[in-house]
């Protein structure tokens, strides 16, 4: 099951993760609610900290420093690669399109 970035109305980054775990958003929570009790949304930060970890290892010109990112098209357009193939795309991919 595909669920599209912006095709939803929740948070675009939380609809990636719940996609690259075959669920829908509000599954996700349902789900996230009982694997982290006392903090539901555990799963998902912990999930865009390695994510934010791998964008850095392939696209460091989209960030100032180390920890900030500057280039918010490409963080979306690599999440989104993520969810849908595990495959990240390249920086002149996501200018050029």
């Amino acid at each position: 099951m595909k669920v599209m970035i912006g095709e939803i109305g929740s948070n675009p980054r939380y609809a990636a993760y719940a996609q690259v775990h075959g669920k829908t958003p509000d599954a996700m929570m349902e789900y996230d609610r009982i694997a982290w009790p006392g903090g539901c949304m555990c799963g998902f930060i912990v999930w865009m900290s390695e994510q934010k970890q791998a964008f850095w290892k392939v696209c460091q010109s989209a960030f100032l420093d180390r920890y900030t990112i500057s280039d918010q098209v490409a963080w979306s357009a690599f999440l989104q690669s993520v969810a849908n193939q595990g495959q990240p795309v390249a920086r002149e991919q996501v200018r050029s399109s």
